[in-house]
């Protein structure tokens, strides 16, 4: 009904003011093909909005615990704004 809308149309009012940050780390280390080599290199964590930067974290975090579970370093954590 009409709260619905109301929840959806401020939801989505207030995702526009909201930016999109990719978040990566230099933690772990991808196989290459021949899997004979380990290459370093960066790890994309994944993309998140928020209003700045420590709640897209959060959000990420919220929305993917294998993060977390899987021994990445939050301090370690490189964090980039997004053009829009």
């Amino acid at each position: 009904g009409r709260t619905e809308i109301l929840f959806l149309d401020e939801f989505l009012t207030n995702l526009n003011k909201m930016n999109e940050y990719i978040i990566y780390t230099t933690e772990g280390y991808t196989i290459a093909p021949n899997e004979n080599v380990e290459v370093e290199n960066c790890q994309v964590l994944g993309c998140a909005f928020g209003h700045n930067a420590d709640e897209a974290q959060d959000n990420l975090l919220k929305e993917n615990p294998w993060i977390i579970e899987s021994g990445f370093d939050e301090s370690e954590f490189i964090i980039r704004k997004l053009a829009k």
